[in-house]
Formats: C-alpha cells, structure tokens, sequence
C-alpha cells in the first residue's frame, strides 16, 4: 500500500506508569520503544516509497521530539489525538497505533487496506485489552464497547481516504475527550464499513502495566 501516514498516538498514560516518563522512552533489549515501533513499520514498508510516520503526543512531547528527531512529533493540544492526526497527515489513507502496542511487521500484514480496518484478537484473557467488538457474518463491524468478550481490539486500526475526509468535515468528530473506539463507532453509524481482521497473539501485546516488562523484551529478542 503506496502512499499513506502511519501515526503513533502517544497521549494516554496508564495507571502507575506517568512517574516513569514516556513509555516511548523506556528501553527494551537496549532500544527504546518507539525504535521497536518504527523498525517494524520501516520492515513492513521495504517495498513502499510513500510513506510518513508521525508522533502524536500531549506531554513530554519535549523529551520524545528531542529523542526522535528524525521523524515529524506533533503536540495534541486542541483536539483528540485521531483529529490531530488527521489535520497532520500528509497522506488521507492512515494507519493509527496506540504507543502501548507491541507488535512487528506480521501484525501490520493482516490490515485490509481495501477498506477501512481494525485489527483485534479473537479471544484474549489479557486484561490489558478491555475493549471488544461485535461484528456481522461478513466480518464487517456492527459497534465496539467495554468488556465485550470477543475481537478484541488492538488499538491498531486503519482509515481510508473517504474516512479521513467524513472526520475532517465534521467538528464533532475533533472533540477533544473522544476514545479512539467512540471514533470508529461514529464512523460505522455513519454508514463507513470498516473489516475486522484478527491477529496472532504470537505477534503482539499491550503494554499497560511493568509486569508485563519480561515479555516484551523476550517479544523483541
């Protein structure tokens, strides 16, 4: 897929994990985060000539604009971090990823670029994902809410062109408190399809919580 914005939204932070700075910062087999992140999408791009990647984050924006200063980092002061994203984009067929979200090139395989798509485990006991979403026969997504038990959504999802322009043209679209899931929920009463595509649990993880730190860098070794 030619010509379209990864964007890494960096702007929530976790219970017990704000005193430890940005997870972006915090080092994994002596990488920083973010450099696991961007590696994976650079793999998953070897044949792509058109691509951005972006950094949307509302504090220590700072630290991580000084840490990566190769790549375009952008302050979310007025509206959500999708909005943001979307205003900054110089592509309108976006990839957005939460920066708590570990994964490699094989996780960003499974997103249908035909359409709009959100990427979710089947099943998952991790109770880092309190997000579910309910789907037709046809794999299409119908809503998405808290502790729904099944297709857990990954907080990696992808918007097309037709997408980017519905969350550009109307305002509601920019309030500043919208969830990413109420985002997408929007979208799909609005009459956007959007796919739903599950991934290997061998491929990824959402990082939350410190106790999870061993099974990341064994993911990145």
């Amino acid at each position: 897929m030619n010509n379209i914005s990864y964007i890494i939204l960096a702007c929530y932070t976790d219970k017990g994990m704000k005193s430890r700075g940005p997870k972006s910062l915090m080092m994994f087999n002596n990488q920083k985060l973010l450099d696991h992140q961007i590696k994976a999408i650079h793999n998953f791009n070897k044949k792509n000539t058109s691509y951005e990647i972006i950094v949307i984050s509302s504090f220590n924006t700072i630290k991580i604009q000084k840490n990566f200063h190769k790549i375009k980092v952008v302050n979310c002061l007025e509206h959500n971090p999708i909005y943001t994203g979307c205003l900054k984009a110089k592509y309108k067929n976006i990839v957005f990823i939460d920066y708590g979200c570990i994964f490699n090139e094989k996780t960003l395989s499974a997103i249908k670029f035909d359409n709009s798509s959100i990427l979710c485990l089947h099943s998952t006991k991790d109770s880092a994902i309190d997000v579910g979403c309910i789907s037709d026969q046809s794999s299409n997504l119908i809503n998405m809410f808290f502790d729904l038990p099944n297709n857990k959504f990954c907080n990696i999802f992808y918007i097309n062109e037709y997408s980017t322009n519905k969350i550009l043209s109307d305002t509601k679209y920019s309030i500043k408190n919208l969830l990413y899931f109420e985002i997408i929920n929007m979208l799909v009463s609005a009459n956007e399809v959007f796919k739903i595509s599950n991934i290997n649990s061998n491929n990824f993880i959402y990082f939350n919580n410190m106790r999870q730190r061993n099974a990341i860098t064994k993911f990145y070794k």
